[in-house]
């Protein structure tokens, strides 16, 4: 269906594997598992598998890992797919799907209205510090989950997007804006946005990172999830 309406399909491992979780050779397996079928789809539509994201944006935890799973990816023609805008939707559709499934009709509307207002100021934080970084704005690179949430909310959160000036273009127009050139030095436990990668390498500071909700996280923290 998303190739039949023109998207293009990259590979984000079979099982989701966590790279500071597993050995390499498990994530190299898991790597090449994920892209038996999408492939051979890709291929039927005389396109070629590109791009590989890494879960939870882990690329290693030390200096050794990062560069084998780099030579790997390289060897089997990857291009990395980096994230600029990268919100925590995953803590607003878990708190969203358990009230769904308890019919909590007020947890549900209270998710629902704080959701579209946050991925804006995510929009926010990255136009603004990538003037910080570039000296101008750059094309941004979203990250979302496929989700009830991002499903129930996707013609508000785009009508938000739209509203804030954007146009959307494939992965490879936004990669070859030359901001994506930039080093990426960063080696460590987070799985962190390209932006905030940039900024450690070039030594800068990033400021106004949105914070979700308070009302949300005790929810979240209460849900045990």
């Amino acid at each position: 269906m998303w190739l039949d309406a023109g998207m293009d399909l990259g590979n984000h491992t079979f099982s989701h594997s966590d790279l500071h979780k597993v050995s390499l050779r498990e994530y190299f397996e898991d790597i090449i598992r994920g892209e038996c079928l999408t492939r051979r789809f890709m291929k039927d539509k005389g396109l070629s598998l590109r791009y590989f994201r890494h879960t939870h944006l882990h690329t290693g935890t030390t200096a050794e890992m990062r560069y084998a799973v780099e030579e790997f990816l390289s060897s089997h023609g990857y291009t990395v797919a980096p994230v600029t805008v990268a919100g925590h939707d995953w803590i607003f559709t878990q708190v969203y799907d358990k009230a769904k499934f308890e019919e909590d009709t007020n947890v549900i509307r209270y998710v629902g209205s704080v959701y579209v207002p946050y991925m804006e100021q995510c929009l926010i934080f990255a136009e603004e510090n990538s003037v910080t970084l570039f000296g101008h704005e750059i094309p941004q690179i979203l990250l979302l989950h496929l989700s009830s949430l991002n499903t129930d909310y996707l013609d508000q959160l785009l009508a938000m997007i739209k509203g804030r000036g954007y146009k959307f273009v494939n992965l490879s127009t936004a990669l070859a804006n030359e901001a994506y050139l930039t080093r990426d030095d960063y080696i460590g436990p987070h799985g962190l946005s390209w932006l905030q990668r940039w900024a450690i390498t070039m030594g800068k500071e990033l400021r106004g990172f949105p914070r979700e909700p308070d009302t949300l996280l005790r929810l979240y923290v209460e849900a045990d999830i």
